[in-house]
């Protein structure tokens, strides 16, 4: 089977948020009952994984809402020092928020799946394949806030050094998807998301640009 042929499948084949929400929701407490009762002891690994399944996706999106509220409110009293703090945690929930829903969140397929021949996506969508234009879209818009924070946070760092700590978020995601098994690790996927990142470091200095006027 070719490296085409072969992403295709296993593109074909991923599951969609709602399908593995279900799925692992439905039966945390099935694996909880199972697994670690007869075991009689509980590994702090089977209590982070049961602790990820049963934990609906809602409790950390407003848990982490809530809080930065509270905590721009506060900042509100320091001026710029106090926004760039509130700036720099909300950059550091958004980018734990995107590990837990692309590596955590998913279910371990139980093989080590990768696809480094580059653009490869783009051959496919001009076979047919228009699923994966969705896909490009998202892994570009993903990281889009993540270069326009770094960018309003350091704006007076130069474009290029902003964009490395997003090339370096978006390698350790697919790494982290080949090594727990837990997704297909792309090299179009970082591509995508390096241009994301830099699409958003560009928002960023030109509206910087504009309020200067």
């Amino acid at each position: 089977m070719s490296i085409f042929h072969k992403a295709c499948a296993l593109k074909k084949h991923e599951e969609t948020w709602e399908q593995v929400l279900c799925k692992q929701i439905g039966g945390a407490e099935r694996l909880y009952q199972k697994r670690f009762k007869k075991r009689g002891q509980v590994s702090i690994a089977d209590y982070l994984e049961w602790y990820v399944l049963y934990i609906p996706h809602e409790v950390y999106w407003w848990g982490g809402g809530v809080f930065l509220i509270l905590l721009l409110v506060l900042s509100a009293w320091k001026g710029w020092k106090g926004l760039r703090w509130a700036l720099t945690f909300l950059l550091i929930e958004y980018v734990a928020l995107m590990m837990y829903f692309t590596v955590f969140f998913r279910r371990a397929t139980g093989v080590h799946e990768w696809i480094l021949m580059p653009l490869w996506s783009y051959k496919a969508i001009g076979q047919g394949v228009n699923v994966l234009m969705e896909e490009v879209a998202m892994n570009v818009a993903v990281f889009l806030p993540i270069g326009f924070l770094l960018g309003v946070i350091y704006k007076g760092c130069l474009w290029w050094k902003l964009l490395i700590p997003g090339i370096c978020v978006s390698i350790v995601i697919e790494l982290l998807q080949l090594a727990l098994m837990r997704g297909v690790c792309e090299t179009d996927d970082v591509l995508h998301n390096s241009l994301g990142c830099l699409m958003g470091v560009w928002i960023a200095k030109t509206v910087a640009f504009a309020a200067q006027k």
